[in-house]
């Protein structure tokens, strides 16, 4: 008989042991503590940026650079950034962080926006990032390209000046 996740019963001991390595992991990225990022990290980890900022990133220890503040630091002040925890929803291997973003972009101008981050664990550890934001609303603020062509390139060198 094939379980569906449906037929889960909520409260597993696997489900308690994911909800506390998202909650591990998203405590370690908000405080950017890249070392225990690394040992969070699944060997064979992806991070998805939302389509219009960049490709996928499969190096783990970039993975782990990225969201400790080299993602962020390209166009917002790092020491202005505060991340709220919204909201953190288990299912077996698959979670998703609502979180709030508030800084100062490199600009002077503020920045918020919500963001959901979906993760995907294997081995007990986070194997799977994708991020989603409203990068329209980044966009118009003039940190993030309007264009996709130019989005990559921006993610790796930064904004403009």
């Amino acid at each position: 008989m094939t379980q569906h996740a449906s037929d889960r019963i909520a409260g597993t001991d696997d489900e308690a042991n994911n909800r506390a390595v998202i909650e591990r992991f998203v405590a370690a990225w908000i405080n950017r503590e890249e070392a225990d990022l690394l040992e969070l990290l699944h060997g064979s980890v992806e991070w998805s940026p939302p389509q219009t900022v960049g490709a996928p990133v499969r190096d783990r220890a970039h993975v782990a650079q990225l969201l400790t503040g080299g993602a962020a630091g390209k166009f917002v002040r790092l020491e202005t950034l505060q991340r709220e925890v919204v909201k953190i929803l288990v299912d077996g291997d698959d979670a998703v962080a609502l979180i709030r973003l508030r800084a100062q972009t490199l600009k002077g101008d503020y920045y918020e926006n919500d963001y959901a981050w979906y993760y995907h664990l294997a081995e007990g550890r986070v194997a799977k990032i994708v991020e989603y934001a409203d990068t329209l609303h980044a966009a118009r603020l003039g940190f993030l390209p309007l264009s996709i062509e130019s989005s990559s390139a921006q993610i790796r060198n930064g904004p403009s000046q």
